[in-house]
Formats: structure tokens, C-alpha cells, sequence
């Protein structure tokens, strides 16, 4: 599986070294990202009245929204944390 995630960057995940209890920790990490990206999106000036970049106040709420639900996801996933051996159903 390859993902293009820009036009010029493309990742190739490494299944056979991924186990189900790096879930957790992905998401974890992945939902720091995303809280950060909100933080820096919150800090920056988002103008007054006629002035309003109500783009940038669009932007703001996409990136709460996605980062909640990476958090949901995080959550969710932390059962596949543990010593249990799981193994992909083909």
C-alpha cells in the first residue's frame, strides 16, 4: 500500500515490522500532532467584525474536529496495547 500524501512525497508503510500494539501508540502520537496544529492554528489572528478570516476560522474548527476524533481513535484503539499476539484476518 502506498499512499501519495503530496504530489512529491509518497510512504510506504512496512506491515511486516508493524504490530497491533503499535496502534495505540501511532494514534497517540498522531493526535499530539494534530493537537499542536490546533494550538498553532488558535494563536494566530483571526481579525475582528468585516476584518474576520472566516477561512482561517474554517480551518480552526476542521483541525478541532480532526483531532478529536484521532483521540477518539486513540482511546479506542489502546485495547490492542498489551501482551496478547494479534494476527491479520486475510
Amino acid at each position: 500500500m502506498t499512499t501519495n500524501l503530496l504530489h512529491n512525497l509518497s510512504v510506504t508503510p512496512n506491515l511486516a515490522r508493524f504490530d497491533a500494539s503499535d496502534l495505540p501508540y501511532a494514534l497517540h502520537d498522531l493526535h499530539r500532532l494534530t493537537q499542536t496544529l490546533v494550538d498553532t492554528i488558535n494563536e494566530m489572528d483571526f481579525g475582528t467584525g468585516d476584518d474576520r478570516n472566516t477561512a482561517l476560522d474554517r480551518v480552526s474548527s476542521l483541525a478541532k474536529i480532526v483531532s478529536d476524533q484521532v483521540a477518539l481513535l486513540a482511546i479506542t484503539a489502546d485495547v490492542f496495547d498489551g501482551p496478547a499476539k494479534w494476527e491479520r484476518v486475510r
